[in-house]
C-alpha cells in the first residue's frame, strides 16, 4: 500500500471505481456506482450531482449507499438512514498464527452459503455477484459454514476487508480473528506497484535510479512479503521480488525447481 494515497480513503468508492474496479462501474452525472448485482455502493466525484445521479441509479436498485459526504437526493430517491463508519488501516500483518482450518470459498455451493450467512447477520450488504470482486474465506463447523470474511472494495493501494461475520450460534470462538488474519495476509501478499506509478523509462536499460528508490522503500517499510513488478522484456508477464525478512516469508515454500534453458538460436556467435 502507498500511504501517500491515504486521502483516497475519504472517498473510497469513487477511487475504487476509477482504478482497480472500474470494470464494475456505472456513472451518472459525475457519480460512480457499482453495478447493483455486485455491490450497493456509490461515490461522488468532484463536481458530481448526487440529486440527478441517485435518481438514475435508483432505477436500477431499490437500496444503495452513498459513501462519503451526505448526498443531496433527487425526486426518486430518499435517505432512510445515515451511518457513521470508522475506517481502520492495517499497515503490517497481524503477529499471530492461524490455528483454525480455513477454506477458500470457490464453488457455487460455497458462495451460496456465504451469501445466506452474510444476509442472515448483516442483510443488504452483499449481492449475488459480490464474491466476484475478491477472495472470500470461511470456517466450517458441524458441517455448515459458520464464519466468513473476504475482499470487496479495492483501490490500487488499499483493499477493504468485508463480510466479517459469524453465525450467532458460533460466536466467541475467535473465528473472526482467524479469518481477518487469513484475509489480510492474502491482501499483503497480493499488493503490487501499479505500472502507472513507475517512471516513464522504467523498462529502459540500464534501469533508472528511481526503481532503486522504490525497491529500497518497499524493503524498509516491510509492509509486503512479495512485490509484483512488470517484466521489462515481455509486457504480459511479471516478476516477483521476495522480502526474506518479512514475517510471511516462512509461508513461502519451493515446490519445484525447473531448469531455464536459453534457446541456442538466440545466442551470440
Amino acid at each position: 500500500m502507498n500511504q501517500d494515497e491515504d486521502y483516497k480513503l475519504d472517498n473510497p468508492i469513487w477511487y475504487a471505481l476509477n482504478e482497480t474496479h472500474k470494470q464494475y462501474a456505472v456513472e451518472f452525472n459525475g457519480c460512480k456506482f457499482y453495478k447493483p448485482e455486485y455491490s450497493p455502493f456509490g461515490g461522488m466525484g468532484k463536481g458530481g450531482d448526487t440529486a440527478l445521479a441517485t435518481d438514475q441509479y435508483s432505477k436500477l436498485t431499490a437500496l444503495f449507499y452513498m459513501v462519503g459526504d451526505p448526498p443531496i437526493v433527487g425526486n426518486s430517491a430518499r435517505i432512510k438512514k445515515q451511518l457513521t463508519a470508522n475506517q481502520m488501516i492495517l499497515y503490517k500483518p497481524f503477529p499471530f498464527e492461524i490455528t483454525e482450518t480455513i477454506i477458500r470459498l470457490e464453488t457455487q455451493e460455497q458462495k451460496k452459503e456465504l451469501y445466506e450467512l452474510v444476509n442472515l447477520v448483516q442483510p443488504g450488504f452483499i449481492r449475488g455477484k459480490t464474491t466476484a470482486m475478491g477472495t472470500y474465506f470461511g470456517i466450517y463447523a458441524d458441517k455448515q459454514l459458520v464464519a466468513v470474511s473476504g475482499e470487496r472494495v479495492e483501490m490500487n493501494s488499499y483493499t477493504e476487508v468485508s463480510a466479517v461475520v459469524t453465525h450467532p450460534d458460533f460466536r466467541k470462538r475467535g473465528f473472526a480473528k482467524q479469518l481477518l488474519k487469513q484475509t489480510t495476509d492474502k491482501i499483503f501478499s497480493d499488493k503490487k506497484i501499479p505500472e502507472e506509478e513507475l517512471p516513464k523509462n522504467w523498462n529502459h536499460y540500464p534501469s533508472p535510479d528511481a526503481l532503486k528508490s522504490i525497491g529500497k522503500s518497499w524493503i524498509e517499510l516491510g509492509n509486503f512479503c512479495t512485490l509484483q513488478i512488470p517484466s521489462a522484456v515481455n509486457p504480459i508477464e511479471s516478476n516477483y521480488l521476495i522480502n526474506v525478512k518479512h514475517p510471511l516469508m516462512e509461508k513461502i515454500k519451493i515446490k519445484e525447481v525447473t531448469p531455464f534453458r536459453i534457446d541456442h538460436r538466440l545466442s551470440k556467435y
